[in-house]
């Protein structure tokens, strides 16, 4: 973990570990599936947990937000509707590390987390350091 945490701080990333990967027992003790397991898992209620990657809020969206969640085993989509945005602001903008419950949807074969409630997961060695690529 320290190294980690060295390496985030230095330069964003690190080649020992993701800092979701100390998640990993925690995560699967709560049925918390890895981002990379979502593909095979039956469209549904869901919850998944990963570090921000980037979040966007494109003008031809109608207010809809787009966040990529990322752990040790891949990324994943996640839709956010207006109205949770304005509600949850805080929250989606200023951690680095996000649980969220939502609906699995998959579509044309991509996968999206339609979210309905966020909530921050704090003491991630290195996540924050990560840094994201943000629409703000």
């Amino acid at each position: 973990a320290e190294r980690v945490l060295e390496d985030y701080a230095t330069v964003g990333a690190s080649a020992e570990a993701h800092p979701i990967a100390f998640l990993a027992e925690r995560r699967r003790r709560a049925g918390i599936p890895a981002l990379a397991e979502l593909r095979a898992l039956e469209p549904g209620p869901i919850r998944v947990v990963g570090l921000v990657n980037s979040r966007q809020r494109p003008a031809t969206a109608k207010g809809f937000v787009f966040l990529s969640l990322e752990d040790e085993t891949g990324m994943a989509n996640v839709v956010i509707r207006p109205d949770l945005y304005e509600r949850e602001a805080d929250v989606i903008t200023k951690n680095p590390v996000l649980l969220v419950e939502g609906a699995l949807e998959v579509r044309h074969g991509v996968v999206n987390v339609i979210a309905r409630r966020f909530r921050a997961v704090r003491r991630v060695p290195g996540a924050g350091d990560a840094g994201s690529h943000d629409f703000h």
